[in-house]
């Protein structure tokens, strides 16, 4: 009897992680869809590229268009912070070699787009691989600045 009651509970602890699961998945398929409609239905995507650039991010979120914040903090994205962090969304990567010098900002994709967003749910814990992009950033921007002070020495 003791048993059955032990794999009762797990069984239904296995039954509530999966809906909640499932109903994760279901809510971010929403989003993604809807947000895919916005975009071609409020003309965002002024150069028709199918790029996100960070102008055509901020007319996304702010302005006269409440549905696309509205929806993003139904889905727990904080989406003042969001637009706090644009600049750093949108820096050009230091990778971006074939555009360097250009000063123009980073483009994303649509897929690219929503999982930055996504990323920036306050349920959202963070990870060893967050760690691990942050110091590769950090590490990047001190090479950079190091780099500048080094040229201005010469």
């Amino acid at each position: 009897l003791t048993v059955m009651n032990m794999l009762i509970g797990v069984i239904c602890e296995v039954v509530s992680a999966v809906a909640a699961t499932e109903r994760e998945s279901l809510s971010l398929g929403y989003v993604r869809e809807k947000m895919k409609q916005l975009m071609e239905g409020t003309g965002v995507d002024e150069d028709k590229d199918g790029m996100i650039s960070k102008a055509e991010f901020l007319s996304l979120i702010s302005g006269d268009n409440i549905e696309a914040a509205k929806l993003l903090e139904d889905v727990g994205v904080d989406v003042a912070g969001l637009v706090d962090f644009a600049d750093t969304i949108f820096a050009k990567d230091s990778t971006d070699d074939d555009e360097e010098g250009s000063g123009e900002e980073r483009q994303l994709n649509f897929g690219e787009f929503m999982e930055v967003v996504l990323d920036m749910r306050s349920t959202n814990t963070a990870t060893v691989k967050d760690v691990v992009e942050l110091r590769k950033f950090v590490k990047e921007r001190f090479d950079s600045i190091e780099k500048r002070f080094s040229d201005k020495g010469r």
